[in-house]
């Protein structure tokens, strides 16, 4: 995740201004700052390395145009990320199909340890893995939107609200439903 303090702020409003003032080389320095995180969320929720590149592309191309409209001021890093987000989900509409999940990706939602030497402790952590994938594909856009941008990429609900362009509220009922609908899911696997 990319560190966003207030002094990260600070200079991403500098390195506007300068884009707007015809330097080019400050719009690369911010895509240098933050072509991995777009990256890494573009793939998160294509899961599919050409699609991520050119939704990262896009991105920034995108957020390049529309510089001059970037109000002095604002988060550049919430901008950028509500745009390669917007990129996402039209992405996914289009195309019609479910957002793939990677299992490495989920590790966060699985919080207990497996012991080196067990192999039978591997493979049952991988396949309730992969049931964790499978949830997560099943979850409504909305919902697995949310819970991806919370768990993977750590951003707080406000941020998450920024980006989606929906109250804060309705963040944590669309990540509180996610979870339920996890945990059900995945407490019927394991009883069975």
């Amino acid at each position: 995740m990319v560190d966003n303090n207030a002094g990260t702020k600070l200079d991403d409003c500098e390195l506007v201004e300068k884009v707007k003032n015809g330097d080019e080389r400050a719009f690369e320095l911010l895509v240098k700052k933050y072509q991995k995180g777009i990256y890494s969320l573009t793939y998160r929720m294509t899961n599919d390395h050409f699609t991520a590149d050119e939704l990262t592309m896009e991105a920034f191309i995108r957020a390049y145009k529309a510089i001059k409209r970037f109000r002095k001021g604002a988060n550049f890093f919430n901008w950028l990320y509500t745009i390669a987000v917007r990129l996402c989900l039209n992405y996914i509409k289009k195309e019609k199909r479910k957002i793939n999940i990677d299992p490495e990706n989920l590790n966060a939602l699985v919080h207990r340890k497996i012991h080196d030497d067990g192999l039978l402790e591997k493979v049952i952590a991988k396949e309730v893995n992969i049931k964790i994938r499978e949830a997560i594909q099943h979850l409504p856009e909305k919902l697995r939107v949310v819970l991806l941008l919370r768990v993977d990429d750590e951003l707080s609900y406000e941020k998450i609200s920024k980006i989606l362009r929906i109250p804060s509220g309705t963040v944590m009922s669309r990540l509180n439903r996610a979870r339920e609908r996890l945990k059900k899911s995945i407490g019927n696997y394991l009883m069975s």
